[in-house]
């Protein structure tokens, strides 16, 4: 809740360097490594697991590929119809943006947390609300159960 920028020197004060660092010792932790979903996202992906293909596009880092694996199947198990790996803006890597792997997917809609992805070319967005992505143009989730009733 005390975050309210996506770029964490604003937050913490000092170098972008140094929060990058910070980062990357959380991303490092056993704490990360064993992070819990937010609440109501595993019922959520199950329940638009249903009726929906659902793939995962994520803009995390490639140090922590493996890791991203590891926590999707032991907290989503086989729902995910695919992973990918979008350009991160925070880090400079990556191929493609989120919307140009959602215009491949040719995907429905787009559940997002930070402004900085979530433009989708045509795509529906779905955007969590959260102190560090305010800003218009997007429609606002504020919950998994918010998800559903939008997604149905």
């Amino acid at each position: 809740r005390d975050f309210h920028s996506y770029y964490f020197s604003e937050v913490w004060g000092g170098t972008s360097e140094e929060a990058e660092r910070k980062v990357n010792e959380f991303l490092e932790s056993d704490y990360f490594k064993f992070i819990k979903p937010v609440e109501g996202a595993v019922e959520g992906v199950r329940e638009l697991s249903r009726e929906n293909s659902i793939p995962v596009i994520t803009s995390r880092p490639k140090n922590i590929f493996g890791i991203t694996y590891e926590q999707l199947e032991r907290n989503f198990g086989d729902v995910f119809s695919g992973i990918y790996f979008a350009k991160n803006g925070y880090c400079g890597w990556g191929d493609k943006t989120k919307a140009e792997i959602c215009g491949e997917l040719e995907a429905d809609f787009l559940i997002e947390d930070s402004l900085k992805y979530a433009e989708c070319n045509g795509t529906r967005v779905l955007v969590f609300d959260r102190p560090w992505n305010q800003g218009a143009g997007f429609e606002r989730v504020y919950s998994w159960n918010d998800v559903l009733k939008k997604v149905y």
